[in-house]
This record gives structure tokens, sequence and C-alpha cells, in this order.
């Protein structure tokens, strides 16, 4: 589909079975939506927005792989079941995304995605510039090729499941993680700073990093500007690894932030 001005709205479902869904809205102040309780039943889902407009897709959802952008606008999305985040290639109307999700061509921009059952697997990459990323997923987050590029960075991993975000991210604010049964693996080309992401949209807001449900391992690694706590990490009776590498850089307590393993 592609649209002009006025973008799409979904009040009924688009059920293409496991084949591919194109979604393109190119009208000024348009985005993409979903009204009730409409719903993509898709093996693949590209979604383009070219100009300003944001996507809304935030129904129960069954999508096994997504690909998502907009030039000016924020992406909010919800799966019912396991998820690639992975780049959709161009195909008639649709000219293909260069990421997983990004917003990054308008400072600022949100991506917020919730998995109400399965896991998050990032092929490509999640890149908002300056803006925020939100993760809920019942089953747990895995980058495999794909890294977050944000200013902030919120996972919560609801039900059992590890956090392994381990590709080559680069998030220049804060992050904040936290699984309900699961490990947290971490790793920055720059500086780590744990601290603290509000609630937001499907996101219920995290405090430092937390594992202490499953007494889980939390590993993170980090590169120039070292690491630097201003919440906690809690992996309850669990392991804690902290390594900085980057050259000048070291690990650092603010304020009245510690440890807990």
């Amino acid at each position: 589909l592609l649209s002009g001005a006025g973008g799409i709205t979904l009040n009924n479902d688009i059920n293409a079975g496991t084949g591919t869904v194109y979604l393109t809205s190119a009208g000024a102040g348009a985005g993409i939506s979903e009204a009730g309780a409409a719903k993509v039943t898709a093996g693949t889902l590209g979604m383009n927005v070219t100009s300003a407009g944001n996507i809304v897709t935030n129904n129960s959802n069954v999508v096994n792989v997504l690909g998502a952008k907009t030039a000016n606008g924020n992406v909010q999305f919800k799966n019912t079941q396991a998820l690639g985040v992975t780049t959709v290639a161009a195909s008639g109307n649709f000219a293909g995304t260069t990421n997983g999700i990004d917003t990054s061509a308008t400072t600022g921009k949100t991506v917020d995605v919730l998995l109400t059952a399965g896991a998050l697997t990032l092929n490509n990459d999640v890149t908002v510039g300056t803006g925020t990323v939100y993760v809920t997923s019942a089953g747990g987050l895995n980058e495999t090729t794909g890294k977050v590029l944000a200013d902030v960075l919120g996972i919560n991993v609801t039900g059992a499941g590890n956090i392994v975000a381990n590709q080559a991210n680069h998030v220049t604010g804060a992050i904040s993680l936290k699984t309900a049964n699961g490990t947290i693996q971490y790793q920055d080309t720059g500086a780590i700073t744990v601290g603290a992401v509000g609630a937001s949209g499907n996101y219920a807001g995290t405090t430092g990093i937390d594992s202490s449900g499953g007494n889980g391992t939390v590993d993170l690694l980090s590169g120039a500007g070292g690491i630097t706590l201003n919440n906690d990490i809690n992996a309850g009776t669990g392991t804690v690894y902290l390594t900085s590498a980057g050259a000048g850089a070291g690990i650092s307590e603010a304020g009245a932030a510690k440890v807990t393993a």
C-alpha cells in the first residue's frame, strides 16, 4: 500500500498469512496507525513514513520480521510473538529500509517495541540518533548483528529471558536494563552510564540494572568513557562483571549508587 496525504489507517485487519506486507505513507503530516483492534498478520512487515508522521501500530500484531523507518516521527509497535528486527528490501511501491528500525533522520524521536510473548532479536540496527529506545519483551532480547544507536536505552524483560546486547552499541546517555528471570550482557563502544529510564508508552519504567529476580549474571563492557553508576546494579546473589576498556576511563559510583551481588 502507498498513500499520499492522510496516511494509512487500519480500521480492520491486514492478513497476509506468512506473506509480506509493505506500507508506505508519503503524505506530509501523515503516518501509519491502527484503530480499534485492527492488526497485521504477516511473515514480514515493512513500514516507511517518508514525510512527517508517526508509526503507531500498537495492537495485537502477529508478525515474524519487522523493518520500519520514519523521516520525522516516532515508532510504536506491539507484537504477540517472537520478532526479528531486520532490514526489509525494496519491492514495488516500497523503497526499502536501510536499518531494522530507523527514526534517526530527525532528532529526539523514540522507538517503543512491546512483545507480549517470545523474544526480540536484532538482526539489523535500531537507530534513533539522539532519541530513546524502549524495549519490553516477555522472552528476552538478543543481538545477532544488530545494535542500538540512541541517547537513552531502556530494556525490560518481563518474563524468563536473557538480555544479550553484546554488539557495538552506542548509547550516549543512560541505560537501564531489567529481567525478571535471566542474565544481562551489554557492550558499548563508548561510556556506559547506568541510570533510570522513566515510564513511557508501553514501557513501565526501570531503574539501574536489575537481574535480582533470578539472581542472574550482569556483564558490562565499555569503551572510551568507562562505566558510571548513577543508579544501582542489583544481581541478587548472582555475579557482576564490569570491564572498562577505554583509554583513560575507569569504573565509578555516583551519589548513593551501589552494587548488590
